[in-house]
């Protein structure tokens, strides 16, 4: 724990001088002290042969947007669970237009799993419950599904996929879309029977208006069912 801080300004111009001490002991005018520099900051640590203690001179630039607390962490070595972490992510993260949520490029789809019954390209549940492992295993924590995809078999699959897994919850983002009827039956595709659907019983009020006939499965899908 660090109890004692000042801060002044830089010889360099555009820098800010942060020192940190621990403890209550000034360290200044301790002899046996030993300057290593930082790769990203010009950063000093200071470390002495006769004492437990070390000072910290960090120079971090004005225009910097970190608070001080946070590059001054960067002096340190790394929690080995957090190197550990860093080496298995593979993605990077970017901000979801302004919001304060952070999604994983590249994002799953998950309208490839769920059901083969649904459509031939689908991988079937333990298929796909090693692509939605692996993919948490490399960071890519973020996974689009749709209620009709697989008439409910690909958000299921999710489910299994966390459960078995044991990922928490909050490390994952799901996103998900209403808009299609859930066909009763695994093998029905519910996009290409929309404004039927309406008008039955079964089905009324539970999805989005059909503006027009949709054309499905598109050309691309139908070249992938025939090889």
């Amino acid at each position: 724990m660090f109890s004692a801080f000042s801060e002044s300004s830089g010889r360099n111009e555009g820098l800010r001088r942060s020192k940190w001490t621990p403890g209550s002991r000034a360290m200044s005018g301790v002899p046996g002290y030993k300057s290593t520099r930082h790769p990203q900051y010009s950063t000093s640590v200071q470390a002495s042969s006769s004492s437990k203690h070390t000072v910290h001179d960090v120079f971090i630039p004005n225009s910097s947007p970190l608070p001080i607390h946070s590059t001054i962490t960067m002096a340190f070595p790394l929690p080995i669970s957090l190197k550990s972490s860093l080496d298995a992510t593979t993605v990077e993260y970017a901000q979801l237009g302004t919001s304060g949520l952070r999604v994983s490029v590249p994002i799953l789809g998950a309208m490839l799993l769920g059901s083969s019954a649904w459509e031939k390209y689908v991988l079937d549940e333990d298929e796909s419950l090693e692509v939605l492992k692996a993919a948490y295993d490399r960071g890519i924590n973020t996974w689009d599904t749709a209620n009709a995809y697989s008439n409910g078999a690909s958000e299921e699959v999710i489910g299994k996929a966390l459960k078995k897994y044991e990922i928490p919850r909050e490390k994952v983002v799901i996103l998900t879309k209403i808009w299609g009827h859930v066909a009763e039956e695994p093998g029905v595709v519910s996009f290409m029977w929309g404004a039927q659907m309406d008008q039955s019983k079964d089905y009324v009020n539970q999805a989005g208006e059909y503006y027009a006939p949709l054309s499905f499965p598109p050309a691309s899908m139908e070249a992938v069912n025939a090889s």
